[in-house]
Formats: structure tokens, sequence, C-alpha cells
């Protein structure tokens, strides 16, 4: 039995994988391997995820990437990241972040609290997330 998510968000490491030879996405990654990563959504609500990825290898070479995505309720996006090649050693550090709309019924309540003339009781603006690192090494 998978154990339940820890956060609204999680990033997973699947593995690795190759862009087709030939191809500008191989040569845009100097037909260097990727790491794969899934960043999944466990709310019921839409969320914006914020990323960073750094690659450290052993042998010196390090990349980063970052960027933002967002993800519908319980949607799973796939990430690559380059990982430096001629290596046996790796770290790939991630640090992410999300922030998405007040559950449903916060929203309703503030709405009534309103038009009651009374102030909503719940914090204004977009609910954050405590930011998470994940790392895996295979040194």
């Amino acid at each position: 039995m998978t154990p339940p998510p820890v956060g609204p968000v999680t990033i997973s490491f699947i593995g690795y994988t190759n862009e087709p030879t030939g191809t500008e996405a191989a040569s845009a990654v100097g037909h260097e391997p990727e790491a794969t990563f899934q960043l999944t959504n466990h709310t019921g609500s839409e969320l914006r995820c914020h990323f960073y990825f750094e690659a450290v290898c052993t042998n010196g070479l390090t990349s980063g990437s970052g960027g933002e995505y967002y993800l519908a309720a319980h949607e799973a996006r796939r990430l690559l990241m380059p990982a430096p090649a001629g290596t046996n050693g790796w770290r790939f550090q991630a640090v992410f972040s999300a922030s998405g709309p007040r559950p449903s019924w916060q929203q309703r309540a503030s709405t009534l609290l309103g038009r009651l003339g009374l102030n909503s009781v719940f914090p204004a603006g977009e609910r954050k997330y405590p930011q998470v690192t994940n790392i895996w090494a295979n040194l």
C-alpha cells in the first residue's frame, strides 16, 4: 500500500531518459541524459508551483533549471533536468513551493460574512504552503 502524500504537492524522482538522436531537443541539452521528476498536486484546487533544480556531479560539473507551473487539481506533470554526463556520482536538489486559492468553504464563508457587513476571520489572499526541499544522491 502506498503511503499518503506528505503535503499538498510532492516531487518524485522517476529515472532517466534521453531525447531522440538528431532532434532539436537532443541538441538543446547537449545530447546529455535528463533526469525525470514528477510534480504532483494532491489537492482539489489549482496550485501555482515554483521550482528550482540543481544537479551537482562528483566530477565538478553542475547544471540548474527552474520555473513555474500551474497544476490543476490532482494533476501530475513531468519535469526534465539535464544531468551532466561523464560521472557516476551526482546529487539533485529540488526546492519548490506552492500557493493557491483558499478552500471553497472559506471563500463562501468570507463572501457571506462580507454580505452581512462583517470582516472575514480568514487571511486574505492566496493560501501559501511551506517551501519543501528534496535531495536525491548517488555518490
